[in-house]
């Protein structure tokens, strides 16, 4: 998707008949459609801030825009000497939990400034912090240590809402693991 004064023609077609009936979400991706009727993902996915302008002016009934992509981490977590595989991680940023009427069991969503200062901080779901550290309200404040770009970097759980359906995971990107962008 390439945004020059405007998105094409098809994509206005689309967004307006699915922005047409309230409450619906909308997933736009980067990326191309295989021969096989597959949509291939093309890195990096990001969306410029122009992208965004342009979609939140020109749609009126579009009332909640946030991004989401897969997680720059390995899908690995060290907690003290154990090791686990993540199921999903993604990335995104503080309107995320809203959007996607994330329930909070414990503690809060991360903010602007976490995301804006790059704070080391990340939201998991109940089964995760379960898994992790025995229970949610155990979870909440502790760490532990992805692989990074820039090495070994330890997070802190600020937050765990109440796990979804794997329809809604899969479908809407709802990680286990959502790590600021």
């Amino acid at each position: 998707l390439s945004v020059t004064g405007g998105l094409s023609a098809d994509i206005n077609a689309a967004l307006d008949a699915a922005l047409a009936d309230s409450g619906r979400r909308v997933s736009i991706i980067n990326g191309t459609i295989n021969d096989q009727g597959e949509i291939v993902p093309q890195e990096p996915g990001r969306f410029t801030p122009e992208i965004y302008e342009v979609l939140e002016s020109d749609y009126e009934n579009l009332s909640d825009l946030s991004y989401v992509g897969e997680a720059w981490i390995k899908p690995i977590a060290w907690v003290g000497d154990k090791t686990y595989e993540m199921r999903s991680a993604v990335q995104t940023d503080e309107s995320f939990a809203e959007l996607m009427n994330l329930e909070m069991v414990a503690g809060s969503f991360f903010t602007r400034s976490d995301v804006e200062n790059r704070r080391a901080v990340v939201v998991m779901s109940d089964l995760a912090g379960q898994m992790l550290y025995g229970s949610p309200e155990e979870a909440l404040g502790q760490s532990f240590s992805v692989a990074a770009r820039t090495g070994v970097v330890p997070f802190t759980i600020v937050g765990l809402y109440r796990a979804v359906s794997d329809f809604e995971r899969e479908t809407y990107g709802i990680g286990d693991f959502i790590f600021p962008e």
